[in-house]
């Protein structure tokens, strides 16, 4: 079970961003990287029915527990 912080979920709502596509980019990523703070790790993945990424950061500990939600312009999808 995926757990939301309320930043989370408030930056769903405003990027159009769904609890679909944040499972599926956290079962199935197309890049997982290191994130600026030591304590988290970001999962990327393209969105399939856009030409967008989305990146979810969550906790290395625990990641079922998503921080926030975003659009990541510097991940370039295919062309679809």
């Amino acid at each position: 079970m995926i757990e939301y912080s309320p930043h989370a979920r408030e930056r769903m709502a405003e990027r159009d961003i769904t609890e679909q596509q944040v499972q599926l980019c956290l079962a199935n990523p197309d890049r997982i990287e290191a994130d600026d703070l030591p304590d988290r790790i970001r999962y990327l993945r393209c969105v399939p029915d856009r030409s967008r990424a989305i990146r979810v950061v969550v906790r290395i500990e625990q990641r079922n527990f998503v921080i926030t939600v975003l659009p990541d312009k510097r991940f370039r999808c295919p062309p679809t």
